[in-house]
């Protein structure tokens, strides 16, 4: 998600009762990277890089503070070769101009060309 999309949808967490900080820690909701895990402070979740399948590849796993991160739960027709984990990509805000062309919205996700791999990119957005 971009940045506006994870505020806007913590927005509507917290109208719907939950609290995101309390005392500078996550409360009911907290926030993690792909890449870099966990934004802030949490007392009750973790993040770990799950090493997955004979390929030793890694994914990314938030869990529970105490319970097994190498339990955990994929859609069912997912795969890893087709996932964020084996394809991710990563753009500074102030630098999309300069990777990405915007081509369209679609099924709430804008799509973009990737001028750097020549390839479509989506970004999942929270308001169509």
């Amino acid at each position: 998600m971009a940045p506006p999309d994870v505020q806007e949808y913590v927005e509507f967490l917290r109208s719907q009762g939950l609290i995101f900080l309390s005392d500078g820690k996550f409360a009911d909701i907290a926030i993690a990277d792909q890449l870099t895990g966990l934004t802030g402070p949490c007392e009750w979740l973790e993040f770990n890089l799950f090493v997955f399948g004979a390929s030793g590849s890694k994914i990314a796993v938030c869990a529970l503070l105490g319970s097994d991160p190498r339990e955990f739960f994929t859609p069912e027709d997912w795969e890893f070769e087709h996932s964020l984990s084996k394809t991710y990509g990563y753009v500074l805000c102030e630098r999309m101009d300069e990777s990405l062309r915007f081509l369209r919205r679609e099924n709430g996700l804008d799509v973009y060309w990737d001028l750097s791999k020549g390839r479509e990119v989506y970004i999942g957005r929270t308001t169509d």
